[in-house]
């Protein structure tokens, strides 16, 4: 399944919920051959601070298989030191050479998940993350994952690192982004995470689409 919005062809890829484990090369070749044809995947790296421990396995069963990128997600926790966070799964990583040129890793920045209670202290805190994911990446590899109502009730209508990609939700089941509505400074997304919870190959997902 292929969706295109004017000349450009995007691709489907799909998201690991939290908490899913292990996902088997069998499982990750059956959601390839779906009919949703996933050629990019998102594993949890990190889940309130705690450094998932399926990610490395999860990479290896992806990397035998035609993915063209893996990429990773990070659900930081505003009770544990930036720094400290984003260096253990950062190590782990690329101690598995886990990680190429073209990896991404992604930043979770909603109001389901832990930040503080002011604007300005969750300012800080993200610029502190994106600081320290500096240390190991590049900015091209650094991806930002929210939603309007999220960013503005997190950060305010004018605090803007839209120098990082934007991956950002709206579950209206429509692989394209013509919804898009601009916020933070982003006037163009690299991926929209158009249905909340699939059950595809027996396995609990997100479905998104990537330019």
């Amino acid at each position: 399944m292929i969706a295109f919005t004017g000349l450009l062809m995007q691709s489907l890829s799909f998201d690991v919920m939290e908490n899913t484990g292990c996902v088997t090369e069998q499982t990750l070749r059956c959601l390839q051959d779906s009919e949703f044809n996933y050629s990019h995947v998102v594993f949890p790296a990190q889940n309130g601070a705690a450094f998932d421990i399926n990610v490395i396995a999860n990479f290896k069963a992806a990397s035998k298989l035609q993915y063209f990128r893996v990429d990773y997600y990070i659900m930081p926790a505003s009770d544990k030191s930036p720094k400290e966070q984003i260096q253990q799964t950062m190590k782990r990583l690329i101690a598995a050479n886990a990680i190429s040129t073209n990896t991404t890793i992604w930043l979770d920045a909603e109001t389901t998940h832990s930040y503080f209670s002011t604007q300005q202290e969750n300012q800080k805190f993200i610029s502190e993350l994106i600081d320290e994911l500096l240390l190991y990446i590049i900015p091209s590899q650094i991806g930002i994952f929210s939603d309007y109502s999220s960013w503005r009730t997190l950060f305010g209508k004018t605090f803007s690192i839209s120098q990082f990609k934007l991956w950002y939700s709206n579950y209206n089941e429509r692989a394209d982004f013509e919804d898009f509505g601009e916020f933070g400074g982003w006037t163009e997304p690299a991926m929209k995470q158009y249905k909340g919870y699939a059950v595809v190959c027996d396995v609990e997902l997100n479905q998104n689409v990537v330019r």
